[in-house]
């Protein structure tokens, strides 16, 4: 295989992931600091098949669960006064208002190269 080369986007996204990961050494590893996993639905026999329900986001049991913040691992949560739904706030890091966590990205820088390689028309 040629030497793989990324793309601009994926260089940056790789940079900004690293810095958010060197800010938050301490966030949850489960939830990636979101403070909530997608959960897959259950499966449900119907008929001649199986069909599964949706999933959907709970929180993370590993996190806010236990009371700790997701993003700086403090147990430092407090209800958000200034929030309609009663959600919880991070008085230490301002989670989750402050600094989000730039997502969750695979590369696929090499699919291009994997394609003029194994791929040829």
């Amino acid at each position: 295989m040629a030497n793989l080369v990324h793309t601009p986007e994926c260089l940056a996204f790789t940079a900004q992931l690293a810095a958010w990961n060197a800010r938050w050494p301490a966030h949850c590893p489960h939830c990636g600091g979101s403070g909530v996993v997608y959960v897959e639905g259950d499966w449900v026999p119907y008929g001649e098949g199986n069909a599964q329900l949706p999933g959907g986001e709970e929180p993370c049991e590993h996190c806010v669960e236990e009371g700790k913040c997701p993003q700086c691992g403090q147990q430092s949560f407090a209800v958000d006064e200034s929030s309609a739904d009663g959600r919880f706030k991070c008085t230490a890091c301002g989670w989750p208002d402050a600094d989000k966590h730039p997502g969750d990205r695979e590369c696929e820088c090499w699919i291009d190269d994997w394609r003029e390689e194994f791929l040829e028309f």
